[in-house]
């Protein structure tokens, strides 16, 4: 399956986490800014998506950017991944997913990442 991680890194830490499941996928990487200058035909040739980012304030940074795009990714197999220094069971990340969980919840071309988000919660 052909498979693009679109990733943005403020620090560094995303970006390594995002060439390590490329790798481990072998997926190809593409940093968010070079993403967006990508016609909507670039992404046709992939069958899954993955975006990661970094936690700030409660949310997933640019996860906007990602999910107006998915409306367009029909068929294809979504996911996010988010990367953050807040351990798991503080309860701010319970928060957080939720909060993820909600902003998704309802689109049908987005059922396969609320499911991936829920099993994270468990």
């Amino acid at each position: 399956m052909k498979t693009l991680i679109i990733y943005t890194s403020q620090t560094g830490f995303t970006r390594k986490y995002a060439q390590w499941i490329a790798e481990r996928m072998h997926a190809d990487l593409l940093e968010l800014t070079e993403a967006r200058k990508k016609a909507a035909e670039f992404f046709g040739e992939y069958q899954a998506i993955a975006y990661g980012g970094w936690a700030m304030a409660g949310t997933l940074v640019k996860l906007k950017w990602f999910l107006d795009k998915a409306t367009a990714w029909k068929g294809k197999r979504l996911a996010v991944f988010c990367v953050g220094g807040s351990p798991q069971d503080n309860p701010d990340v319970e928060k957080m997913l939720g909060k993820l969980l909600q902003m998704i919840r309802g689109s049908t071309s987005r059922r396969s990442i609320v499911r991936a988000v829920s099993i994270m919660r468990k």
